[in-house]
């Protein structure tokens, strides 16, 4: 269990990678399977998805499982290797336990899979405390932009949006206000009304392409203090 100490309704970056830079997501089906552990590590409850499974609940019956979440979770990028999410912690070492559910439930089932042991992961979860409503406008702008570099070689074309607004793995589509079955792993009602909408998002794509060119960050981390969630 991670030592760090998180404090409630405050925001989060919280992010791993496959070990030795590994591909953790192989197919559709391991993101799935992740997006189903990240709703189900959500809850003061255990859940075990292969019971759900096997008993014939569906893909978006698990996202209906009623739970007391742990910590609220605001955008999530999946990548071949890696993970981002933002969120805040709803219950004292909530973002803890959440985070060493998910890990290990996904572990579980990868190696399973793979006929594999040990690590998938790259030690324990890294964190980054958001302390700016300018630095988490850039975050929230950052984690939806990583499938920029997924058909750009790494070469960002800000231009050609298609990569980013149609990504089936990130949160993006809930800010595109998109009905989908995965709606429910998001908190959206604390967040700014420049956040939400296509034109929005694609506005805070361009401020963090300004950044991001400039290589900015850590400047703006000062002084946030999450707003309370409805």
């Amino acid at each position: 269990m991670r030592k760090s100490t998180f404090a409630q309704n405050e925001y989060y970056h919280v992010y791993n990678r496959g070990v030795d830079k590994r591909t953790i997501f192989e197919n559709d089906s391991d993101y799935q399977r992740f997006l189903m552990c990240l709703y189900l590590s959500n809850s003061t409850k255990s859940f075990n998805i292969s019971d759900f499974l096997k008993r014939g609940k569906s893909y978006a019956e698990i996202f209906n499982i009623e739970r007391e979440p742990l910590v609220s979770l605001y955008a999530y990028v999946l990548m071949p290797n890696h993970f981002h999410l933002l969120l805040s912690e709803k219950v004292e070492g909530g973002i803890s336990s959440f985070m060493q559910k998910l890990t290990t439930s996904y572990t579980m089932y990868f190696n399973k899979k793979n006929d594999r042991t040990g690590s998938l992961f790259q030690g324990t979860f890294k964190s980054k405390h958001i302390e700016t409503e300018e630095y988490l406008k850039y975050l929230f702008a950052y984690i939806h932009a990583n499938p920029f570099s997924i058909k750009k070689n790494d070469e960002i074309n800000i231009e050609d949006t298609t990569a980013v607004l149609e990504y089936p793995y990130s949160s993006v589509k809930d800010y595109l206000q998109t009905k989908r079955i995965e709606n429910s792993l998001i908190d959206t009602s604390f967040f700014f009304p420049d956040l939400v909408g296509e034109k929005s998002i694609l506005n805070q794509f361009e401020i963090w392409l300004h950044y991001h060119e400039e290589e900015v960050s850590t400047p703006m981390s000062r002084g946030l203090t999450s707003r309370q969630t409805k």
